[in-house]
């Protein structure tokens, strides 16, 4: 599986809450800290998102290799369309886009061919979901 870790959470009574980082601001102003002062104090972990917006959170159980189910949080997605993680050996959809031998071609602003990055974008589907 291709993953990174932020980072660790220590738990005592089982439960963890995610505060977006305009609330961290908010709270670190009422404290007079800096973000970042809040967030090591109190061991946070930035997911690091790259985009603005509204990100769903969910509970859900996973399954590992031996059988054992545990609870899992997923931030920023579907799960009623959630497939399958990346493998170590997949490429995101840049990374695919931008090695596939037809990349060039796509163009930019008015010289944008949407229906080759669209089938670009159909093979990198099918070579995930196959």
């Amino acid at each position: 599986m291709r993953n990174q870790e932020l980072g660790k959470l220590s738990v005592d009574a089982g439960d963890v809450v995610c505060f977006s980082m305009d609330s961290v601001m908010r709270l670190a102003e009422k404290l007079g800290v800096s973000e970042d002062t809040l967030i090591q104090r109190y061991d946070g972990v930035e997911c690091g998102f790259a985009a603005d917006g509204n990100y769903g959170v969910d509970s859900l159980t996973a399954v590992d290799v031996d059988g054992r189910t545990y609870s899992v949080v997923l931030i920023g997605g579907d799960p009623e369309k959630f497939k399958r993680f990346l493998s170590e050996g997949d490429s995101t959809f840049h990374e695919f886009y931008t090695g596939h031998a037809r990349y060039s071609e796509v163009g930019k602003g008015e010289q944008f061919n949407r229906n080759l990055f669209d089938a670009i974008a159909a093979e990198y589907r099918t070579k995930l979901i196959s």
